[in-house]
């Protein structure tokens, strides 16, 4: 088990590993909601969505349930304003827990609900896709679509997270595979351990061995949260959870979300590579053996469009300044550099790349 404490007024309890999701009982019980609603994907109805109900019972806590579309179309304002409602008919309060389980998108949205009604109730992650374990379910970022991806959200930070690799065993293949795009990330973030690590669990990872999933899921969480405790609200080092991400949203948006995000990310990785080999040396030995890393485990690198044409749709990125592109790019495994560039050297770069 992991606890950390973030510089904001929330704890959060954090547990990792097989056996994680059994310790509900005991979180709800340390929690004492008055009330728990459960915000779940719906492809989980008779799988894990029954499971929790019932890790809830152990605790004297019987759940309001509303299944939502797991993906992106979960993440809009109607799908809000639905929730907001139910939480006003099961006459939710401050001190009620609202439980996201599901993918990213179940978890952005189940936690801006929270972090909006009432301004704000208390709220449990439970991710059941590895790109969520891996990712979206820490960091406490909220968000709905509107014109742009996560274009409105809040940071609200969940009260306990409970990431058990056993409930990736219903996850269908392409959904598994698509989660490892965030693990090469944050390795790449980490260094050069990091990527080992990865490399020579290749095998065991595409086999789904539990052992293995272990290391890499900690690894990628203990890498994304030794950012976001130095930086909670993302005013400064937390840009680098970016990388491969400007790409990403952009290719995302123009292909109208017919792309998964773990995809769009594989790619994304791999473009800024091929910027960063420009821009700040990152070696070209380093851009193919990520690349030839996120192939093994079954991600897409090359892009369906040629990346120029990216350009329009990376107007909205949240983490430009002053409409400034900024791209946290590789120097090399372990050590990045926020690069500034203007839209015209940016665009001479996405021009040229050989992808």
């Amino acid at each position: 088990m992991v606890e950390a404490t973030l510089r904001t007024e929330r704890h959060i309890k954090l547990l990792v590993g097989p056996g994680s999701l059994e310790k509900l009982p005991s979180i709800a019980e340390e929690l004492r909601p008055s009330k728990v609603l459960v915000v779940a994907d719906r492809v989980l109805e008779e799988t894990w969505i029954p499971k929790v109900q019932g890790l809830l019972e152990e605790a004297d806590l019987k759940a309001g349930v509303v299944m939502l579309q797991g993906g992106e179309p979960a993440k809009t304002l109607g799908t809000l304003v639905g929730l907001w409602r139910m939480m006003i008919e099961l006459r939710l309060t401050r001190d009620s827990l609202v439980v996201g389980l599901g993918g990213g998108s179940i978890l952005d949205v189940a936690g801006f609900a929270a972090s909006t009604y009432m301004r704000g109730c208390r709220l449990l992650n439970i991710p059941t896709t590895l790109l969520a374990q891996a990712d979206a379910a820490i960091g406490g970022k909220t968000g709905v679509n509107l014109e742009g991806k996560n274009i409105i959200g809040t940071f609200y930070h969940p009260d306990a997270v409970l990431i058990d690799p056993k409930l990736l065993e219903t996850l269908p293949e392409p959904a598994y595979r698509h989660g490892f795009s965030e693990i090469v990330k944050h390795a790449v973030l980490s260094g050069e351990d990091a990527l080992r690590l990865l490399e020579e669990s290749v095998e065991a990872l595409r086999a789904r061995d539990l052992e293995a999933l272990g290391r890499v899921v900690e690894m990628s969480v203990s890498t994304k949260l030794g950012i976001v405790l130095s930086d909670p609200y993302e005013r400064g080092k937390r840009v680098l959870l970016n990388y491969g991400h400007t790409v990403a949203h952009a290719l995302e948006r123009v292909l109208n979300y017919t792309i998964s995000h773990g995809e769009a990310v594989a790619i994304g990785i791999h473009v800024e590579n091929l910027v960063a080999s420009r821009v700040t040396g990152f070696p070209k030995a380093e851009v193919e053996r990520i690349r030839t890393l996120l192939e093994e485990l079954g991600l897409p690198t090359r892009p369906p469009l040629p990346p120029a044409r990216l350009l329009p749709h990376m107007e909205l990125d949240k983490k430009f300044l002053g409409g400034q592109p900024r791209l946290p790019l590789p120097v090399k495994p372990g050590r990045f550099k926020i690069v500034s560039l203007e839209w015209g050297e940016l665009k001479q770069c996405l021009e040229t790349l050989e992808t």
